[in-house]
């Protein structure tokens, strides 16, 4: 059998190389086409350097960190059904977004603080009605608080007809009109945590076996689960403050990585990691060249992407996998 590392060299190069393919190919896409031959001529040149590629890097980031964060939810919840949106994370963020529509005025950047800080008061919440972070009562603590403020979302778009529409395009999600400035701020939060999570794979391997066989070997189950919930919500958090709520990449990556190369949290945290920013990246270009000049958005197109293939999933594995 091969060791760990082997399988994380050689799927880390298979999998860079289909990132590499995917940046190129969205680089092309679009209501624009550009080839090699254009890339330095105008428009094509602004097109490119000030618009595309800045979405392709929001892109990796975005899909990294929801690839990432699904990966440890499904780790500590024991349970494929869990993503980053299963603890009300991306609703806390879409209630704090449609609470400050309300204003009439606000800086750029206070969508992305106040979708920020709405995820990690969400988090809060969870954290309180399930007293204990045992994976069964943070889900259901999850349930309920999604549907509290589903409501208020809910509540903000009957009332609101001027904002409707950017309310609901957050909803869907998006990686247009931001650029470097925002890959770059959450890139690094992403490479704090994928270092973070990768010293700790050997205890969510632990914590997989059950908590009894965790503790017997060292690992203090219930801080260590509360530590990595809390990590992977903010790099949802982080996600969601830029690009808005894009369902389906931390649910399927994960999975897909696991069929491909075992239930190793050595190898899944980086390589589901890979994986995630080559899923966004990719429906991003579909979401641009399906209906060209029109954009959909991109959480449109990770849902039909991902829910099929999640359907697959979950009948292939049975109803208690």
């Amino acid at each position: 059998m091969k060791s760990w590392w082997v399988k994380l060299f050689l799927g880390g190069v298979i999998l860079l190389l289909l990132l590499i393919f995917v940046i190129l190919l969205a680089a092309n896409l679009g209501a624009v086409k550009i080839s090699i031959t254009k890339l330095f001529l105008e428009p094509y040149k602004t097109i490119f350097f000030k618009i595309r590629l800045p979405r392709i890097a929001l892109g990796l980031v975005v899909g990294a960190a929801l690839g990432l964060a699904g990966t440890v939810y499904q780790g500590v919840l024991k349970t494929p059904l869990a993503d980053p949106y299963i603890l009300g994370v991306s609703s806390g963020a879409a209630a704090a977004v449609a609470l400050l529509t309300l204003l009439k005025s606000f800086p750029y950047y206070a969508l992305p603080a106040g979708a920020f800080v709405g995820s990690l008061g969400a988090l809060f919440l969870v954290f309180i009605i399930a007293k204990k972070p045992e994976p069964n009562r943070l889900i259901l603590a999850g349930i309920i608080v999604n549907s509290f403020l589903g409501a208020i979302v809910t509540f903000v778009l009957a009332i609101s007809r001027e904002n409707m529409h950017q309310i609901i395009y957050w909803l869907m999600g998006g990686l247009s009109n931001k650029g470097f400035k925002e890959a770059g701020v959450l890139g690094l939060y992403l490479l704090f945590g994928l270092g973070f999570l990768f010293v700790l794979a050997r205890d969510l391997n632990a914590m997989s076996f059950g908590d009894d066989t965790a503790v017997q070997l060292g690992v203090e189950v219930t801080k260590k689960r509360a530590l990595f919930l809390i990590l992977a919500s903010l790099l949802t958090a982080g996600a969601v403050s830029f690009s808005g709520t894009i369902g389906f990449v931390g649910l399927v990556v994960p999975q897909v990585v696991e069929l491909i190369f075992g239930k190793d949290f050595r190898l899944l945290i980086p390589l589901s990691t890979l994986a995630g920013a080559i899923l966004l990246v990719f429906a991003d270009a579909l979401a641009r060249s399906i209906l060209a000049p029109a954009e959909l958005p991109v959480g449109v197109i990770t849902a039909f992407i991902g829910a099929p293939f999640f359907a697959y999933l979950f009948i292939r594995r049975g109803y208690h996998a």
